[in-house]
């Protein structure tokens, strides 16, 4: 039989009724929705947890639709694991409160078992830093807790120094729609990202790596491991790694191993992503097909893209590698493998050794293009880039201008600038509470006007840099200018001898280098 609610009732109480009390040392609040018509009562609790308490013990409590949220502080103890599932309708979220407080520290200092064990469907987590020192941080499923694992999401996280790993999903089990977005992985001890088995027995579709920062400087392990910046094991399909700034891996940036399917629509696809400076293998490797690898930019990495028969598997089918940027990498640029079953154009390989652009290529492709390498574009590279990551600043922007690749040499020049405007030193210990992950230039700096016509003014913000060195180049890379200054917070000269076009401007103040872009113009 259906309840009646008068309108003037609704009326009254629609929003919603909250009591709060505590429970083992736990904030809840349970809103009770009642909406027009409603003949259920449906009720959301959120559990607020603050550093000493217990928040293992919420787990088990946990229902669809529920909240966990984590105040600022480190909470330290025993390894968890969440067996709750929510609904793809009402996903259980576990995030941290926000509202001007730090990412909660989730702290795991003990060996055998991992942070975070999810044997769960249907969750969110959202702004955490996860620090696990000895193992992963977060493992997804077992095939002792069920066959299946889906709709899993981690946004905006920070991974700090975990010494297993990050983020594994490797069971032999079926994974649908895990997304991993948004985040920063700062100074692994081992592969940050390991998703599917080396022998195929996972069944991975769908997954998602999107807008995350791997900062693999300190990523060695032991001299057996590869230590990659991330890794689609064999039989992942339909995976889209897009958008993401990976640098300094011991092994490659990225790789795809391929699927025994061959259907080119299940291809994994490596997309609009930067890496840079992979030791000892190259940024970015294709074992096997399908693979699309597209408007992807490698910067002094071992060898730039290259498509291998890993493991003499003969899965080297629907490989499409087309629009791709290879900035001043050692040894080659790209390398197309021994095998004719590729689509390979419209790729740039910007080199000082054009004999070693592009290597092994039966299939030569079409209108895949050298460019000789500016000795200013190679320095930037090795004396500033390979030290530091972006901050979150400007990372919209610089997804936008490698979209459409492949790039001109100049527009490479710029999309450094944009991420040294806004930088993070690599690797390095760090408050793991209180520290911004987005950090600004300590030396802001402003240059008016832009564009200019007969002198240029830099203003440093945040006072006088009692040492300064000011270099301008043109977009071929040749240095135009270049002065000394010092006790200094205003610094002008003259740019009217030069032709109009793009210019880049590197500040080294006070020992930090910030780099602007600055345009010529004489209408």
């Amino acid at each position: 039989m259906k309840t009646k609610i008068s309108n003037v009732f609704l009326k009254s109480i629609r929003s919603c009724m909250k009591y709060i009390f505590t429970r083992h040392g736990v904030f809840i609040v349970s809103i009770l929705l009642i909406t027009s018509g409603a003949t259920e009562l449906k009720a959301q609790k959120i559990w607020e947890v603050y550093p000493g308490d217990n928040y293992r013990t919420v787990f088990t409590q946990l229902q669809p639709g529920d909240e966990l949220v984590f105040h600022e502080g480190i909470y330290t103890g025993s390894a968890g694991t969440i067996r709750n599932s929510g609904t793809p309708e009402k996903p259980i979220i576990i995030r941290g409160f926000g509202n001007g407080e730090a990412r909660p520290v989730l702290l795991l200092e003990s060996t055998g078992s991992n942070l975070l064990q999810i044997n769960a469907n249907n969750l969110i987590f959202d702004f955490l830093e996860f620090r696990s020192k000895y193992t992963y941080a977060i493992r997804i499923g077992s095939s002792a807790a069920g066959d299946k694992f889906e709709n899993i999401t981690i946004k905006n996280c920070l991974f700090y120094e975990s010494g297993g790993g990050d983020i594994s999903a490797n069971a032999s089990v079926a994974y649908d729609n895990i997304q991993i977005i948004d985040n920063y992985f700062i100074a692994p001890k081992t592969t940050p990202i390991y998703i599917g088995q080396h022998d195929g027995l996972a069944n991975v579709t769908n997954f998602l790596f999107k807008g995350n920062v791997v900062d693999g400087s300190t990523n060695d392990g032991s001299p057996s491991t590869i230590g990659y910046g991330i890794q689609l094991k064999l039989n992942v399909t339909g995976g889209i790694i897009e958008n993401n700034y990976i640098t300094n891996t011991k092994g490659p940036c990225i790789m795809v191993y391929g699927a025994e399917d061959s259907d080119p629509d299940k291809a994994n696809i490596i997309r609009n992503n930067i890496v840079v400076g992979s030791r000892n293998n190259p940024g970015i490797i294709a074992g096997g097909g399908p693979s699309t690898i597209l408007n992807n930019i490698t910067m002094r990495c071992n060898g730039g893209i290259s498509i291998q028969n890993y493991g003499g598997r003969n899965l080297l089918h629907n490989i499409i590698l087309n629009n791709n940027t290879a900035v001043c990498d050692r040894n080659y640029g790209m390398s197309f493998g021994n095998v004719n079953d590729i689509t390979a154009r419209d790729n740039v390989v910007i080199t000082s050794n054009s004999s070693t652009a592009y290597r092994n290529n039966p299939n030569p492709g079409i209108n895949n293009v050298i460019v000789s390498a500016s000795e200013e574009l190679e320095k930037i590279i090795q004396e500033e880039l390979m030290y530091f990551m972006p901050a979150k600043n400007n990372l919209e922007e610089i997804w936008n201008r490698i979209s459409e690749g492949p790039l001109s040499q100049a527009e490479v020049m710029e999309v450094i600038a944009l991420i040294l405007e806004y930088k993070i030193p690599l690797g390095g210990e760090r408050d793991i509470v209180n520290t911004p992950l987005i950090q600004n230039p300590s030396q802001q700096v402003t240059i008016f006007p832009n564009p200019a016509t007969d002198h240029v003014n830099l203003k440093i913000n945040n006072g006088i840099a009692h040492s300064a060195e000011v270099s301008l180049y043109s977009i071929t890379g040749k240095r135009v200018f270049f002065e000394k200054y010092s006790n200094t917070e205003t610094i002008s000269f003259s740019v009217k001898n030069y032709v109009p076009g793009i210019y880049f401007l590197n500040l080294n103040l006070d020992g930090e280098v910030v780099v602007k872009k600055l345009v010529l113009d004489k209408k």
